[in-house]
């Protein structure tokens, strides 16, 4: 066998940093004399996993344990060879160098402003395990139109040479084996097969903001053995290289308690909803000898509504730990408020000042947070993987779907840019807002116009904005109010008898016929319509009943909309008031029965009276 002595080396590297908790480099330690086997192949393993604390993880070849739950399926990776290993016999004796470098690579390093400086030993050109690290960690921390980053990242991908390794498996695992020893550029070719965790509240997947930086893995590399001895020469390598993940979940804080959150609620036109919105914040990674090169450079949360919402007001911006499946809005209470105008601000598309997407945006149906110096030096501060809370106040408007089982919804989305790497962007879930609707069918008369109703909850009077004829909305005191639109106590059915009210939360709703057409009596009493939604709600009514004060029965629900009809008696003599009435319901199912006994029941007593 051909060997190949060894009585001194260079350090030289394991592993430089890899994505945003990456290990720092790591360096052989000094050897007793050693053989390498030039007639040995190596291999390399992957291990892909998760890691969104500032804490950084040393990678030096063995294998080490990784945190439960953190591997990282589906990435690929590719492998180039950029330096043959080689022995030669310097000015302090025989040491390890890297020799025929890879062009590519001493051109990045070039254009970084720090290309590699060679050794020349007995008229042969090598370059030293400090060198190509110090070029590597200058070509990451190169800024510009292309990061360096991503120089590096598309040599290796785009590189004849490069051999490229399968996507990671479920353990987070790739091999390759059959190495020649050298010197391998590692870059994250693909990470599109990852498919994150599912948040199994919001069913987000957790999604990986930028590749990993790229890495020099040395093929053999000195075994650190323990305490710092090293222990001989490692042919099949091991390292973690590691993403920071992150999600954008959004919640609904409950109507009923303002303290629950949810995913969806019920609402009516002109209430105020109060959302938050979790943006999350990875710490920044302290990587090359400590240094920060995927340092924040900004951090901005937008948000985008349905015609059916409007922002009312930004309560507060928070930042603190990252909280997975929060249950309560005061779980954020110890999260630090920060300031409006001094650690960000906020930009509203308000018409034809705020471009935010594709164009400007009409009225409040969208805002931007983005952090200001101040803020963006908070986030690199984290020690933790932080996370910022957005609680705003937003209101259902006229223009709300309903009565169908739409929602009204609000998409969140976070932009944010690390140093040296590509801006990334992420959004978020929709939670869903939804508001009923009443249709009442006037029969009896010729003249449905005539006819009047007043609607009471909770023994106050309800007050409407008419949006064509028979057709209304609960009266909405900010947006009605502001552009005067007219509002009235009484609504009337359209010429074909029907009378519908739009906007309506899950609740009781009491009317009273008010006018009738002439030579038709009034409904003897008032009615009460009672609303009732799936939980969680999903913009379907679960039932609706109404009443009057000779009994109940549930009317017909289809999605989110209760149907039935009403019908007055022609007067048979001239007479104040009277009984002469009687409630058809339009039913279906089970409930037809009860109707048509209640129906008869009405009748017979009727005719009792008369």
């Amino acid at each position: 066998m051909n060997h190949q002595y060894i009585q001194r080396f260079t350090a030289f590297i394991a592993a430089a940093a890899v994505a945003a908790a990456l290990a720092a480099p790591v360096f052989a330690a000094q050897t007793e004399p050693s053989v390498i086997d030039k007639n040995r192949t190596g291999s390399l393993t992957l291990i892909k996993i998760r890691e969104n604390s500032a804490a950084v993880i040393e990678n030096n070849g063995k294998v080490l344990e990784q945190p439960p739950g953190s591997s990282m399926k589906g990435i690929r990776f590719g492998a180039l060879k950029i330096a043959d290993i080689a022995a030669a016999a310097g000015p302090e004796g025989t040491g390890i160098f890297f020799t025929s470098a890879d062009s590519g690579f001493l051109a990045l390093a070039k254009e970084s402003g720090a290309a590699p400086e060679p050794v020349t030993i007995g008229g042969k050109t090598y370059y030293t395990a400090d060198a190509l690290t110090a070029a590597l960690e200058a070509v990451c921390s190169s800024k510009g139109a292309v990061p360096g980053e991503v120089k590096l990242n598309s040599l290796v991908k785009n590189d004849t040479r490069t051999k490229h390794m399968s996507a990671t498996d479920a353990g987070g695992k790739t091999v390759l084996t059959g190495l020649e020893l050298g010197l391998y550029l590692i870059a994250e070719e693909d990470s599109s097969g990852y498919r994150g965790d599912t948040d199994p509240v919001t069913g987000l997947a957790d999604t990986i903001r930028n590749p990993a930086s790229p890495m020099l893995v040395s093929i053999p590399m000195t075994d650190p053995g323990t305490g710092g001895t090293a222990s001989g020469w490692m042919y099949d390598i091991t390292v973690y290289p590691k993403n920071q993940t992150a999600a954008i979940p959004k919640y609904i804080v409950s109507e009923s308690d303002k303290d629950t959150l949810t995913l969806s609620d019920d609402a009516e036109i002109g209430e105020t909803v109060t959302q938050l919105i979790t943006s999350d914040a990875p710490a920044v990674q302290k990587l090359f000898d400590e240094s920060n090169h995927r340092r924040y450079e900004s951090y901005t949360i937008t948000d985008r509504m349905d015609a059916g919402l409007s922002l009312k007001s930004i309560e507060s911006v928070r930042l603190g730990p990252q909280i997975r499946n929060p249950g309560k809005l005061s779980d954020f209470g110890n999260f630090k408020t920060l300031a409006e105008g001094t650690d960000y601000e906020v930009l509203k598309g308000d018409s034809g000042s705020v471009k935010l997407g594709s164009g400007n945006i009409a009225g409040t149906k969208a805002f931007r947070i983005s952090f200001l110096p101040a803020g963006i030096e908070k986030l690199n501060s984290l020690e933790y993987a932080g996370q910022v809370a957005v609680i705003f106040n937003s209101l259902v408007t006229r223009e709300a779907s309903d009565g169908e089982g739409s929602a009204n919804r609000n998409k969140p989305e976070l932009t944010a840019k690390n140093a040296n790497t590509e801006a990334y962007k992420i959004t978020g879930n929709e939670p869903g807002i939804y508001t009923y609707r009443i249709r009442l069918t006037k029969r009896g008369v010729t003249d449905p116009g005539k006819v009047s109703f007043s609607v009471k909850r909770n023994g106050k009077q309800v007050l409407f904005s008419r949006d064509k004829a028979g057709v209304y909305h609960i009266f909405d005191n900010d947006l009605d109010d502001a552009q005067k639109a007219p509002k009235t106590g009484e609504i009337s059915p359209a010429p074909d008898g029907t009378l519908v009210i739009r906007g309506l939360d899950a609740d009781t709703y009491d009317f009273t016929e008010k006018t009738t057409q002439t030579g038709y009596e009034l409904l003897k009493s008032s009615f009460s319509v009672a609303l009732t939604a799936n939980n969680p709600a999903d913009g379907r009514l679960k039932k609706a009943v109404i009443s009057t004060t000779d009994g109940s029965a549930e009317i017909h629900v289809s999605s989110g909309t209760a149907s039935f009809e009403v019908e007055n008696m022609k007067s048979l003599i001239l007479r104040t008031g009277g009984s002469g009435v009687k409630i058809f319901y339009s039913l279906g199912g089970a409930a037809a029965l009860a109707s048509a006994v209640f129906a008869i029941y009405m009748n017979r007593r009727r005719r009792e009276e008369e």
